[in-house]
């Protein structure tokens, strides 16, 4: 099972009618757009992670190809003779394979980080990818912070500063529920970006952001709960 990107997008979209639907020019609308632009983005960022880096690859395997060469010249130029070897001191023959060492050592590290750097690099992009839903993911946070669903049944004077209470109890709970669901979708988008991409280190970005988008979303539920809750016992109360 796969998580097919294309649905991903519709329901970005039908999210964003439907906020704009319910609270017009709503700085929330806003946000909408650009996870319905990411999550459009999103499976081209995934194949982009998934297909090899040609252009990489060939400059990998011309310098692995010159570094190999010229450990050879040197190997064969530097090389004392049989009869040189014969007449050196043990100290200068083990100066001599020790410095041998050496240079294969670094040819081998060299080696080593060539083949890394295409990896290196789709890892670095999706990084960059994620931590980008990380910013749009706390930014929906701040959207919902101020949207506390005792403020209409509390009698507490607002001072200067307070925020403006503007959505009934029935909005306020629509709005917190339209946040919950454009974390999901951000969730969603982070684990297409590395569903083709086996690298363990991006990986456990991805799921880190989906643990940070979860922890988001309880939060915002609990305040949907309390809302309810007490539309319950007001409900009661009128009885």
């Amino acid at each position: 099972m796969q998580l097919e990107s294309q649905k991903i997008v519709d329901t970005a979209e039908r999210l964003t009618r439907r906020i704009e639907e319910r609270f017009g020019s709503d700085g929330l609308v806003e946000i909408s757009r650009e996870v319905h632009r990411v999550a459009a983005r999103a499976d081209q960022k995934s194949q982009d992670l998934s297909r090899p880096v040609v252009i990489v690859r060939v400059l990998v395997v011309i310098s692995i190809a010159l570094l190999v060469s010229m450990m050879i010249f040197v190997f064969v130029t530097a090389m004392p003779s049989f009869e040189t070897v014969g007449a050196m001191k043990p100290v200068d023959r083990l100066s001599s394979v020790d410095a041998g060492i050496e240079q294969f050592a670094a040819i081998v590290i060299a080696v080593v980080f060539l083949v890394s750097l295409e990896r290196r690099i789709k890892r670095d992009q999706a990084f960059k990818a994620i931590h980008r839903l990380r910013a749009i993911a706390h930014v929906i946070d701040m959207h919902q912070l101020t949207k506390d669903p005792g403020a209409s049944f509390i009698k507490l004077e607002s001072t200067e500063s307070s925020p403006e209470r503007l959505l009934s109890s029935a909005e306020l709970v629509r709005y917190l529920d339209y946040c919950s669901e454009l974390l999901s979708i951000l969730g969603k988008v982070s684990a297409l970006y590395i569903q083709e991409f086996r690298d363990p280190v991006a990986l456990a970005s991805a799921s880190e952001f989906e643990g940070l988008v979860r922890g988001l979303s309880q939060k915002i539920w609990q305040k949907i709960i309390i809302s309810e809750k007490l539309e319950r016992e007001d409900e009661t109360l009128t009885r």
